[in-house]
């Protein structure tokens, strides 16, 4: 799926503020799943170099560390783009499973993406198949 195509077509449904949500850390067998909550701000001088990029990755996993790494700091650079991240430890994970902890994080990283913008989501971009509730 071309998220930035995704985008336009909720946009033009009328979704202005559309997050993406990802994790991390749900494979391994130790350790926190962290999730990622970012939006694409409207701007008028708009950086295509950061999105031609982002167009080109499909995998993260099949990147070197070192691409990774300089993708990373051109997308913290990026004005358009605004994200927060959500840590849950391997403590709740045991408790709750890795699943719930999954959807836990995710919340959390859209509650402090919400609250960063001061404007709620309209619409989340979810990369698994499962949904969360933000209520």
């Amino acid at each position: 799926m071309d998220i930035l195509e995704e985008e336009k077509k909720l946009q033009k449904k009328g979704f202005k503020i559309i997050a993406c949500l990802d994790e991390s850390g749900r494979g391994p067998l130790a350790g926190p799943v962290v999730a990622c909550a970012l939006v694409l701000l409207p701007r008028k001088k708009f950086d295509h170099t950061v999105f031609k990029l982002m167009r080109k990755i499909k995998d993260s996993k099949k990147l070197s560390t070192r691409k990774r790494e300089e993708i990373f700091n051109i997308i913290l650079s990026c004005p358009q783009i605004e994200y927060a991240t959500s840590r849950v430890t391997e403590k709740t994970i045991d408790k709750i499973n890795v699943l719930q902890a999954t959807k836990l994080a995710m919340k959390r990283a859209v509650a402090k993406l919400q609250k960063k913008l001061g404007k709620r989501i309209d619409f989340l971009i979810i990369d698994g198949n499962f949904g969360i509730d933000l209520d």
